[in-house]
């Protein structure tokens, strides 16, 4: 699943090996998951007596309790003021693959060793590791007793997902006996500072926070190589602290892993010094790639369609990272977000307006992935409310009158709307924006015991409305609208009008005296006639006669009009044959005849 890379041709080729033979045994093995931590790491024999200058060899174990491993690092300390070590051999190890050599420093104290095997794996109780030749230093504590210790390791076994089987880690105590040999520096170990141990920091661009799930399969990792790293080791797992066998070296800073699986991994590395092998970082990242699963969406109201908050059942899942909320959307409109725990029993809708409702509920999954499921369902109207007497047409300032007939008790809407502005889809009392940035109400009636209601509106601007009424029961629901009502509101000139009629039929209330005072207004209108009969006479003569003459006039100017532009039109013809030709005598004589035609007719005025 990793590739490595080396500085030399053997050491690539070998590692290469390695991670296609650890890949293959995790591929082969995934059903040998490993239900214990029962390995162990021990070093043998575990205790001796030998004296100063004298060479020994301790063998490093591994027991498998049963379980079949692909590999296994380690690292051993001592006190190199007591030991130092000659050489590590692999000779007759169980492991035939190496991603990190067996290494020793007197000046720290250590021995370390990363090694592999092919599938199907090893399985044993004292498979050999390596063997560590020792020479005793010297004496110096009460009776000479030093302790050589496995601190640190892995068992990897070979079950698909690296788990690492190590339960625990052994050690072996000597005791140095005087001698005479003087101690020496072991052979080609210069005493010399060494860099600390560095731990890696990864962080990842495509799958930041380790708590979330990420539907992306290809996370992509980063992280900052020191001075001093010769080297960087990782491993791929399911499993956090899983011992890194796939070297890097020269390190690398990045890696991109591409089509992994679903669920949680974890991608564990360290860095290699010349003070030898940092602590393990394990980064956890979380992949769900599939959507939840397929389901559906039932209406649990079907008894009651004039429900106006219908009752649904709807529940989905996801096995890999769990759902984390739906949406609903009805008619295409704003979603409302609903919690994961509220699917699987009866949802109740926000407050629906009767009609046609297509329903949209999408499932969420933590990673962001979608399953849809679709639902259309009626709503029914309650019984529409009946407009009985509307005011037709008021004047600014007068009451505008509504009466009509709906249920006992029940709750009446009534919309007015300017002629201008589309009626509001809102079922509540409030106020709207209107025409012209005016404001425009939705009243409230309520029709008493015999299902009569009433309502007179006030302080409606001058305008043309449209009128219509719904009812709304206590549910909520609400019925569709009645037919509507044109009326009007006059203000201006028609406001003075009434005003004068409004006076005189409040002053002439008698019903004989308005009629005495009309017969006298006619008389006196026949009176004013007959008085100026001859000068009436006289002025509709004079204004006939006016516009008999204004009549001609116009007819004569358009005959005019027509006659000069007859003559501009010929002249044109004779300018243009001029440009061709000499004109002849009979041309010149009508060209100058037809310009001075033109001349009288511009220069003519009518005169009366």
């Amino acid at each position: 699943m990793l590739c490595t890379t080396s500085n030399g041709m053997r050491r690539e080729f070998t590692k290469a090996i390695l991670g296609a033979f650890i890949a293959l045994g995790l591929l082969l093995s995934l059903n040998n998951y490993a239900a214990a931590q029962n390995g162990s790491l021990y070093l043998s024999p575990s205790s001796g007596n030998v004296s100063v200058g004298q060479t020994f060899s301790i063998v490093l174990r591994v027991n498998t309790g049963g379980t079949a491993i692909n590999a296994a690092e380690g690292s051993v300390v001592f006190d190199q003021a007591k030991l130092s070590v000659t050489s590590v051999s692999k000779s007759g190890s169980v492991f035939t693959i190496w991603a990190e050599e067996p290494k020793f420093s007197n000046a720290e104290g250590t021995v370390s060793f990363g090694g592999g095997v092919p599938n199907p794996g090893y399985s044993g109780s004292n498979g050999t590791v390596i063997t560590i030749n020792f020479r005793a230093r010297t004496a110096t504590s009460i009776n000479g007793v030093t302790d050589i210790s496995i601190v640190s390791g892995g068992i990897l076994a070979n079950d698909g997902y690296g788990t690492n089987i190590l339960a625990s880690l052994g050690k072996a105590t000597y005791t140095i006996a005087p001698g005479v040999i003087t101690p020496v520096p072991a052979p080609g170990e210069p005493e010399v500072s060494v860099p600390t141990l560095s731990k890696v920091s990864i962080i990842s661009p495509t799958h930041p926070d380790s708590s979330k799930w990420y539907s992306s399969n290809n996370p992509l990792f980063r992280w900052d190589v020191p001075s001093g790293i010769s080297e960087v080791i990782l491993v791929l797992s399911r499993r956090a602290n899983s011992p890194p066998i796939i070297s890097y070296s020269p390190p690398i800073s990045e890696r991109l892993l591409d089509d992994l699986d679903e669920g949680e991994w974890y991608l564990n590395a360290r860095f290699r010094t010349a003070a030898g092998l940092g602590p393990t970082t394990s980064f956890k990242f979380n992949i769900d790639t599939e959507p939840p699963s397929a389901f559906s969406v039932t209406r649990l109201d079907t008894k009651d369609p004039t429900n106006p908050r219908p009752e649904l059942l709807f529940e989905s899942s996801d096995e890999t990272s769990g759902i984390d909320h739906y949406e609903l959307s009805v008619n295409e409109g704003e979603p409302t977000n609903i919690l994961a725990d509220e699917a699987g029993q009866s949802y109740t809708m926000p407050l629906q307006t009767p009609g046609e409702k297509n329903i949209e509920i999408k499932a969420f999954d933590r990673a962001g992935n979608i399953a849809l499921a679709r639902l259309t369902i009626q709503i029914e109207s309650i019984e529409v409310p009946r407009l009985d007497r509307v005011s037709v047409k008021v004047r600014e300032g007068q009451p505008l009158v509504v009466e009509g007939t709906a249920k006992p008790n029940q709750k009446v809407l009534i919309y007015v709307v300017h002629e201008n502005d589309k009626p509001s889809a809102r079922i509540v009392n409030t106020v709207y924006a209107g025409h012209n940035g005016d404001e425009y109400k939705v009243y409230e009636a309520v029709a008493d015991a015999n299902g009569r209601f009433t309502l007179a509106i006030t302080n409606l601007p001058a305008g043309k409305y449209k009128l219509y009424v719904k009812a709304q029961d206590e549910r909520g629901a609400v019925s569709d609208p009645s037919n509507e009502q044109p009326i009007e509101v006059r203000g201006g000139f028609w406001d003075f009008i009434f005003r004068i009629f409004d006076w005189l039929i409040g002053t002439l209330s008698g019903g004989a005296l308005f009629i005495a005072f009309l017969m006298a207004l006619v008389g006196l209108i026949l009176a004013l006639i007959k008085l100026f009969e001859d000068q009436i006479r006289k002025w509709w003569r004079i204004v006939n006669k006016r516009r008999k003459i204004k009549g001609g006039e116009k007819r004569s100017t358009r005959t005019l009009t027509h006659i000069k532009s007859d003559i501009k039109k010929e002249l044109e013809i004779l300018n243009s044959i001029s440009k061709n030709r000499r004109l002849t005598l009979q041309e010149k004589y009508l060209k100058s005849r037809l310009e001075r035609d033109l001349r009288d007719l511009e220069g003519r005025r009518l005169v009366d």
